[in-house]
């Protein structure tokens, strides 16, 4: 094993859950945007993988919101957004060129994740970010 993997691992393994939230978007970021390259320069081939990988962790995203106490309204909020990026995905020729839908998708991750680093923790939420 690379040393790369084995720190990766162990940063997932040893992270806070809102650490782990913001790796979850910079995985989701990183594969658009490959999906992005690939779509844009060779019509799609390769760029599968990239794209279920994004659309799997959007999903995630939106399976671990939690609805409870304080959570209710922006867990709401967010499974908008996330429902809307999957159905903005749905709708992606890969082989087609037109790399649109991801880079919108990619940019409103890229916002949900500045906001999540910026946002104040409040004591009790940051525990419940799953």
């Amino acid at each position: 094993m690379n040393m790369l993997k084995a720190y990766e691992q162990t940063s997932r393994a040893t992270a806070s859950p809102r650490q782990a939230l913001l790796l979850l978007y910079d995985h989701a970021i990183i594969n658009l945007t490959q999906c992005e390259h690939i779509v844009a320069n060779n019509h799609g081939r390769g760029a599968y993988k990239h794209f279920i990988r994004a659309q799997e962790i959007i999903t995630g995203l939106a399976n671990g919101l939690s609805y409870e106490g304080k959570l209710k309204e922006i867990s709401t909020r967010l499974f908008s957004l996330y429902h809307y990026m999957i159905s903005k995905l749905s709708q992606v020729n890969l082989e087609g060129g037109d790399t649109s839908s991801l880079v919108e998708v990619r940019r409103m991750l890229e916002e949900l994740r500045a906001s999540w680093e910026k946002a104040q923790v409040t004591p009790g939420i940051d525990t419940q970010i799953q």
